[in-house]
């Protein structure tokens, strides 16, 4: 599988059997199990933190693009341009992680997910602040083939990832 590869074509030609994430494309023959919703943070180095994080302060920024599927723009972008703007994207990368690790190391901004800033800033100094625009919150789900519905060891699995989840330390709202 490369970066560009859509999970939803990979599933629907039995290449993968359970993809994790948010932002999935509703198709036939797939599922869709919601597991909970996530707001998007700005992060940037605790060192280089603004007392406030204005609109004009966010746009004045270099930025860190995070593109799991390798595409260009994204919700921020698609967001921004909604209100007549653009943002300064100096990086791009396919993982949150890695835009994390930069942030953390330069004067870097990226917007991701809650649940994933928090979980990285308990190994690096990251401050994190509320985006200055509106943003959907990521409805992350699981998603798999109505064809594996009723496999006993798929279940199994579906059912360990989704109380894994449930338990974990993450601070995003179940998706009820």
């Amino acid at each position: 599988m490369s970066v560009g590869d859509a999970l939803e074509d990979l599933m629907q030609r039995g290449e993968a059997d359970l993809a994790l994430g948010g932002f999935f494309e509703e198709r036939g023959g797939l599922l869709l199990r919601p597991l909970f919703r996530d707001p998007f943070v700005v992060v940037t180095a605790a060192a280089g933190a603004p007392a406030r994080l204005s609109l004009d302060r966010y746009l004045a920024a270099r930025h860190v693009l995070v593109a799991p599927r390798g595409l260009p723009g994204g919700v921020v972008d698609t967001c921004l341009a909604a209100l007549g703007h653009t943002r300064r994207v100096v990086l791009r990368t396919a993982s949150f992680q890695t835009a994390l690790a930069v942030a953390a190391r330069t004067d870097l901004l990226v917007t991701v997910p809650r649940s994933v800033a928090v979980e990285f800033a308990r190994f690096s100094p990251l401050s994190s602040f509320p985006p200055p625009i509106e943003l959907p919150e990521i409805r992350f789900g699981m998603l798999y083939s109505a064809s594996r519905r009723d496999d006993l060891a798929h279940r199994w699995l579906r059912e360990r990832i989704a109380a894994l989840l449930a338990a974990g330390p993450h601070s995003a709202r179940p998706d009820r």
